[in-house]
C-alpha cells in the first residue's frame, strides 16, 4: 500500500466525498477547454469562494452580532454569579437564550459554521494538490505514450521507491497509481534521473521526453513548472546562476503571506479580551507566516491557490463590511422579537412538560416505596371481611377500652 496514493482520489470520511464534488468542477473546466492548470486553478478557486459566501456572510453577521450580545450576556453572568442553586441556573439560561434570540443568533450558530467550511477548505485543498487525482485528463497524459507501462514492467522498483523519495512521494509498492504519484512530483533533476534508470530501456529517453513536452502546456504558468516548490526553484536558481528565478521564488511566498494578512485584517475580530478574541488575534498572527512556510516548500499551484484565495476573500470582505456598516440593528432586533416570543413561549411550555414530568415521576416512585413498606404489615393478616377479620376487630375494640 502507498502512504500518498496522489493518482487516487481521497477516500477520507467527509473530505473524501468533498474533494470529489470539486474535482468534477475541475474536471468540468478542463472539459469546456481551460486546459492550463494554472489558470484552471485560478477559476476554481473563484467558483469555490463564490459558492462558499452565504457560509462566508453567515459567519459574518455572527461576528458582528456577537459583539453586540456579549455585553449582555456577562451582565447575566454577573447577576447569577454566585446564584448556584437549580433554579437560578435555569433562569439564567432561559434570559441567556432570550438575548440571542433578540439579536437572531444562535450559541453554537458561529461554530457549526466554522466546522463546516473546515472540511470544504481541506477538500479544496485535495483536489489543488493531488490534480491528477481528480482530472482525468491530466492523469491520461502519463498514459499517452506508454510511460507508466515501460516503468513498471522495465524500471527496478527499488530504485523507483528511492525517486519516488527524492520527489518527496513516499511509495512502497510500484502499480500504476503510485507511478503517475512520482511522475506528477517530478521536476527538472527528477526527470532527468528518471531517463538515467530507464537508460537500458528501447525507446525509454523519447517517451519520457514526448511525456514531459505534452504535459508541458499544462504544468506552464508564465514559465515555471506548476509542480515545482518555490524552494526547489530557489536552489535550481542558485545552482544554474539563475538569479531572476531565485528573486521569483522568494517573491511568490512572500506575496502570499502578505495577501494573507491583509485579507485577515479586513476580517471582524472580538474587541473584548475573551477566550475568542485572543484565539481569532493569534490567528490572525499565524496565518500569514504558515502561508509563508507551506508556499515556499510545496509545489506552486499551491502557491497560486493562497495568493488568489487571499485576494478575492479581501474583494468579498470589502463588500461584506460596507454591507454590515451600514446595517439597521433595530430593525433586525425588531423582525426578531417575534420569533424570540415564539421561541420563549415554546420553551416555556417544554419546561411546563418537563416539570409535570418530574412530579408525576416522584409521585410515582413515593406511591412506590410506601407500598413496599405497607407490604410486609399486610402479609400473613386475615382477608377482610372473614371471621377471623371480624373477632381481630372486636379484640382489638376490647383492649382499647379496658
Amino acid at each position: 500500500m502507498t502512504s500518498a496514493l496522489l493518482a487516487t482520489a481521497s477516500n477520507t470520511f467527509i473530505i473524501g466525498p468533498v474533494a470529489k464534488v470539486f474535482g468534477m468542477i475541475m474536471n468540468g473546466l478542463f472539459e469546456i477547454g481551460i486546459h492550463n492548470i494554472g489558470v484552471n486553478i485560478i477559476v476554481f478557486t473563484i467558483i469555490v469562494y463564490t459558492l462558499m459566501l452565504p457560509l462566508t456572510i453567515r459567519q459574518q453577521k455572527f461576528s458582528k452580532m456577537t459583539a453586540l450580545v456579549n455585553p449582555e450576556i456577562q451582565e447575566i453572568q454577573k447577576k447569577y454569579r454566585n446564584k448556584k442553586d437549580q433554579a437560578s441556573q435555569l433562569k439564567m439560561q432561559e434570559e441567556t437564550k432570550a438575548v440571542y434570540d433578540k439579536y437572531g443568533v444562535s450559541m453554537s450558530s458561529g461554530c457549526l459554521t466554522t466546522l463546516i467550511q473546515f472540511p470544504i477548505l481541506l477538500g479544496f485543498y485535495k483536489v489543488i494538490y493531488n490534480v491528477p487525482a481528480y482530472v482525468s485528463s491530466v492523469k491520461n497524459i502519463y498514459n499517452q505514450f506508454g510511460l507508466v507501462e515501460m516503468i513498471k514492467s522495465g524500471v527496478n522498483a527499488e530504485k523507483f521507491i528511492k525517486l519516488g523519495t527524492t520527489a518527496k512521494v513516499s511509495i512502497s509498492e510500484v502499480n500504476n497509481n503510485t507511478i503517475i504519484d512520482v511522475l506528477w512530483k517530478l521536476q527538472d533533476k527528477t526527470w532527468t534521473e528518471l531517463t538515467e534508470l530507464g537508460s537500458k530501456i528501447d525507446g525509454f529517453s523519447k517517451v519520457v521526453s514526448d511525456t514531459r513536452v505534452a504535459i508541458a502546456p499544462y504544468t506552464n504558468f508564465f514559465g515555471l513548472n506548476i509542480a515545482e516548490s518555490p524552494m526547489n526553484m530557489f536552489s535550481a536558481g542558485i545552482s544554474g546562476k539563475q538569479y531572476g528565478l531565485c528573486v521569483v521564488a522568494i517573491l511568490i511566498p512572500i506575496v502570499s503571506a502578505l495577501t494573507q494578512y491583509f485579507s485577515m485584517k479586513l476580517m471582524p475580530t472580538a474587541s473584548d479580551n475573551s477566550a475568542a478574541g485572543s484565539q481569532m488575534k493569534m490567528m490572525n498572527a499565524m496565518m500569514p507566516l504558515m502561508s509563508l512556510f507551506f508556499v515556499f516548500t510545496l509545489p506552486f499551484g499551491v502557491g497560486i491557490y493562497w495568493i488568489v484565495s487571499a485576494v478575492y476573500r479581501s474583494g468579498q470582505q470589502i463588500v461584506i463590511n460596507r454591507k454590515f456598516k451600514n446595517m439597521d440593528v433595530e430593525k433586525i432586533i425588531e423582525k426578531n422579537k417575534s420569533k424570540a416570543e415564539k421561541k420563549a413561549e415554546k420553551r416555556k411550555k417544554q419546561m411546563a412538560s418537563l416539570v409535570t414530568t418530574a412530579d408525576s415521576s416522584r409521585a410515582n416512585s413515593r406511591n412506590t416505596n410506601a407500598s413496599k413498606i405497607a407490604a410486609p404489615e399486610r402479609k400473613g393478616q386475615p382477608k377482610a371481611g372473614s371471621l377471623a377479620a371480624k373477632a381481630n376487630m372486636v379484640q382489638k375494640y376490647n383492649e382499647s377500652h379496658k
